[in-house]
C-alpha cells in the first residue's frame, strides 16, 4: 500500500497476491494539483495493435506539447509520472510492482473479450484512477460490471490518414511460405473480400464469416476469400471448420495468411481488396473496419458494440445481427458454450455481444460482388467518416479523461520547433485605436518561428486608429482596407476574407479581436502545432488593470449551445480561472474574439452577412464546421490570450441596438432549428 502525494492511500497489487480493498472508501482518489509526466506503456509485444495504439498516442501527445514518453511493461516509472497501459492482466500485476502505489495508474481498457470477470473490475477499481474504455459500449460494460462510473472514460481511437488513404493497390498475392489455401495452386479471384481475424477469437465473426462465404458462393466462382491473421496454427482450423460444414470440396476459394506486416503494407493490402468484411460479435472499437474507410474501400460491418462509434448504413454495407447477453466459448469454436460461473450470478447485467444472422452476411457479400458500384457509392461517406477519428483527438481525450479525475498532464519544457507554415491573422477595428495599438505591440512580439501577415480592416473609426496603423505597418506586414463608414464585424471580416486571395498563399488564418493582447509570444505557434481540424480557440481571460478582481477570471473557454433565452454563450465566462479550465477539450465552438482555422477551410464555409454581430455569427460559423461538414472545435487552454472587451464586444442588447440584437438571435435560431426565443435577454450580448 503506497502512500499519494496528499497523503490518502492507494491499495495495488502484490505480484500475484489477493487484492488489499478498503470497504469503507474507494481505493482510487484524486492526487493532487501537481502536473504529472506520462509514461505511456507499450504493448507486450513489439508488433500488432495494442503496440500500434499505444506508440500513436505517444507520438501525438508529444506533438501537441505533452510531456511523455514511450516505456516497456517492465521499464521503471518515476514519481513524478503517471502510468497509462493497456488493460491486460499480466501487465497490471506489474504495473502494480513498478509504480509502487506511488503515482496515479489509467488503464485503456477495450471490454473486448469475454475473459472478464467481476473480480477484475475489483482489481482495477484498486489500482486505477482511470479506466478508458475504447467506446460508449465498452464505458457501459465497465459500469455494468461494477467500475465506479465517474473513473470510467471513453477514449476514442484514430487512424492515421498520412498511411491509410485512398491509393492503387498491388495485386493480392500471399506469400506460399506464410498462407494456407483450400485450392492450393489457384490464384487470387477477380473480386476479393478481406479479412482481419482468426478462429481464435470468436468475437471476429471469423467463422460466421467462412460459413456465409460457402453460402454465398461455390467453387467455380471467381471470388476469393483472403483472412489475415497473425498465427500459422489458426490455417489448419479454417480448413477444419470447412470439413465440418460439409462444403470442404466445393468451398469457394479460402486463403489465410498470417505474415506479419507493418502499417504501411497493412494499407496496401486493404487497397488491393474490393471488399474489407469486419463481422465482429464484440469490438472495444474496431480499428479494420475505420483503417479500411481510409483507404477508400468499401466496407462489410456490424453496427453493434464497438463498431456502433463509426459504422451506419452510410458508410457501410450492414450486417443484419441481435444482441445478446455474452457468452464465455468453450476450447471448439462451433462446439458447446458455456456461462462463466460468476457471469451466471450477474444474469443480465453482463456485457452484450452480437449474434450474427448468417444468411444476413451471405446476401450482404453477394451484393457487394454482384453490385460493386452500390457498395463504392459509399466510400465516400466512409472516408469523412475516417476524418472525424484521429489520433490527436485520441490523445486529447486521454489528457481530458486524465484531468476529471485530479491528474493533470504537464507540457513539454522549451521552444517549439520553427514552421514554414504562413498565417493571416484578420483583424476588425473601429474607434479602438489604443486597444489595437497593444493588439499590434503584442503581434510585434511574436515568435519568427511562425510567420504570418496581417489584415486589418478599419470599420469606419473617427478616433485615431488609422494613425496608429500607419505606425505598426513601418515593422509589421500588414494590408490594410478603409470603410468609409461603419459596416459592422460580420462584413469587416467577409472583406478581409476576399482580400486573402491577394495577399499570396497562406496555410492558416486566425480572427483575431483588435482588443485582444497577446502576451506568449509563442502563441501563434503553439496554434499551428495543436490544430487538429476544424477551428480552434484559446483560453480568454479578462484584460483588466493589474492586481484588479477580475484578473484571472474567465472570458471565453470556448463557446457553447445554451437554451433559451440566449442560446449561445462563452463557456466559462466570468467563473475564476480554476483546473476546471485546463482541459484541452472539443466545444460546440470559439468565440469569434480568437478564432484559428486552416486557410482553405473557408472555401466550404463563410461568415453570414445576415447577423448584425453579438456572437451569433462565431457559433453560426462554428456550427458550420461541426455539423455541416463533420470537423471539430477545440479548445486549447494552454494557449492564454487577454481580452479587453473593446467596441465591438461592449455592443449590447440596449437602445438602438436592441432590434439588431433580437433580429440576429432570432436568424440563429430559425437557421439551426432551435425554438424562439424570448424577449427578454438574460445576459446582454449573446457570445461575448
Amino acid at each position: 500500500m503506497g502512500a499519494l502525494p496528499n497523503g490518502l492511500q492507494l491499495h495495488v497489487l502484490r505480484g500475484s497476491g489477493p487484492v488489499a480493498l478498503q470497504p469503507d472508501r474507494p481505493a482510487c482518489v484524486p492526487t493532487s494539483d501537481m502536473a504529472w509526466r506520462l509514461a505511456v506503456v507499450k504493448g507486450c509485444l513489439p508488433y500488432g495493435s495494442v503496440h500500434e495504439v499505444m506508440s500513436s498516442l505517444t507520438r501525438e501527445l508529444v506533438r501537441l506539447g505533452f510531456d511523455a514518453r514511450e516505456i516497456g511493461p517492465d521499464d521503471a516509472v518515476h514519481e513524478d509520472e503517471a502510468v497509462v497501459a493497456w488493460g491486460h492482466h499480466n501487465l497490471r500485476k506489474r504495473l502494480s510492482r513498478s509504480a509502487g502505489g506511488r503515482v496515479p495508474i489509467a488503464l485503456i481498457d477495450p471490454v473486448d473479450g469475454w475473459a472478464i470477470r467481476p473480480a477484475e473490475i475489483e482489481e482495477k477499481s484498486a489500482l486505477c484512477h482511470a479506466v478508458f474504455g475504447l467506446s460508449r459500449h465498452s464505458c457501459d460494460a465497465l459500469v455494468t460490471l461494477g467500475m465506479p462510473k465517474d473513473r470510467v472514460k471513453r477514449l476514442r481511437l484514430g487512424v492515421d490518414l498520412s498511411v491509410f488513404r485512398p491509393t492503387t493497390g498491388r495485386p493480392l498475392e500471399p506469400t506460399e511460405a506464410a498462407s494456407w489455401s483450400n485450392q492450393p495452386g489457384r490464384r487470387i479471384g477477380r473480386f476479393v473480400f478481406l479479412h482481419c481475424g482468426f478462429l481464435g477469437q470468436p468475437r471476429k465473426g471469423t467463422a460466421e464469416l467462412v460459413q456465409a462465404f460457402c453460402h454465398a458462393f461455390r467453387s467455380g466462382d471467381d471470388v476469393s476469400l483472403v483472412i489475415k491473421g497473425n498465427h500459422e496454427g489458426w490455417g489448419a482450423d479454417i480448413r477444419d471448420l470447412l470439413v465440418r460444414l460439409g462444403s470442404h470440396a466445393g468451398a469457394p476459394h479460402v486463403v489465410y495468411t498470417w505474415d506479419r506486416i507493418d502499417r504501411k503494407d497493412m494499407a496496401a493490402l486493404y487497397s488491393a481488396a474490393d471488399c474489407v468484411v469486419a463481422p465482429s460479435r464484440l469490438e472495444g472499437f474496431g480499428l479494420v473496419a475505420l483503417e479500411a474507410m481510409a483507404c477508400g474501400v468499401p466496407v462489410i460491418a456490424t453496427d453493434a458494440t464497438g463498431h456502433a462509434e463509426y459504422v451506419t448504413g452510410e458508410n457501410a454495407l450492414v450486417v443484419p445481427v441481435v444482441e445478446e447477453p455474452l457468452r464465455y466459448a468453450a476450447a471448439q469454436v462451433y462446439g458447446e458454450t458455456l456461462l462463466r460461473p460468476e457471469w451466471r450470478a450477474i444474469g443480465e447485467r453482463r456485457p452484450k455481444w452480437a449474434c450474427i444472422d448468417v444468411a444476413g452476411l451471405a446476401r450482404c457479400l453477394r451484393r457487394a460482388y454482384e453490385r460493386p458500384c452500390e457498395a463504392r457509392s459509399r466510400v465516400e461517406a466512409g472516408l469523412r467518416t475516417a476524418r472525424q477519428f484521429s489520433w490527436s483527438r485520441a490523445a486529447l481525450d486521454l489528457v481530458q479523461g486524465l484531468g476529471e479525475v485530479g491528474v493533470r498532464v504537464r507540457r513539454r519544457p522549451g521552444r517549439l520547433v520553427a514552421t514554414e507554415e504562413h498565417t493571416a491573422i484578420v483583424i476588425a477595428a473601429h474607434n479602438c485605436a489604443d486597444d489595437l495599438d497593444r493588439c499590434l505591440e503584442s503581434l510585434a512580439r511574436l515568435s519568427a518561428g511562425a510567420p504570418f501577415v496581417g489584415v486589418i480592416v478599419d470599420d469606419g473609426s473617427r478616433d485615431h486608429t488609422r494613425r496608429v496603423i500607419s505606425r505598426w505597418a513601418k515593422c509589421l506586414a500588414l494590408t490594410v482596407l478603409h470603410h468609409a463608414r461603419r459596416r459592422g464585424v460580420v462584413a469587416s471580416r467577409i472583406a478581409a476574407t476576399r482580400a486573402l486571395r491577394d495577399i499570396g498563399p497562406v496555410d492558416y488564418v486566425c480572427y483575431l479581436d483588435s482588443d485582444v493582447r497577446c502576451d506568449d509570444p509563442e502563441w501563434l505557434h503553439r496554434f499551428i502545432e495543436a490544430h487538429i481540424d476544424g477551428i480552434s480557440g484559446p483560453k480568454l481571460l479578462w484584460d483588466r488593470e493589474p492586481g484588479g478582481v477580475g484578473e484571472a477570471e474567465i472570458w471565453a473557454a470556448g463557446a457553447e449551445l445554451l437554451g433559451p433565452p440566449d442560446y449561445a454563450g462563452c463557456r466559462g465566462y466570468g467563473y475564476r480561472a480554476g483546473p476546471e479550465f485546463d482541459i484541452a477539450r472539443e466545444v460546440d465552438g470559439v468565440p469569434g474574439a480568437c478564432m484559428f482555422m486552416r486557410r482553405d477551410l473557408l472555401d466550404r464555409v463563410r461568415w453570414d452577412a445576415g447577423y448584425a454581430g453579438y456572437g451569433y455569427e462565431d457559433i453560426d460559423l462554428c456550427l458550420q464546421v461541426t455539423r455541416g461538414l463533420g470537423e471539430h472545435a477545440w479548445y486549447w487552454p494552454h494557449i492564454v490570450l487577454h481580452h479587453h472587451a473593446g467596441s465591438y464586444a461592449r455592443g449590447s442588447a440596449r437602445g438602438a441596438h436592441v432590434e439588431e440584437f433580437h433580429a440576429s438571435r432570432e436568424r440563429f435560431v430559425r437557421k439551426w432549428g432551435l425554438a424562439v426565443a424570448g424577449p427578454e435577454t438574460r445576459r446582454h450580448g449573446g457570445v461575448r
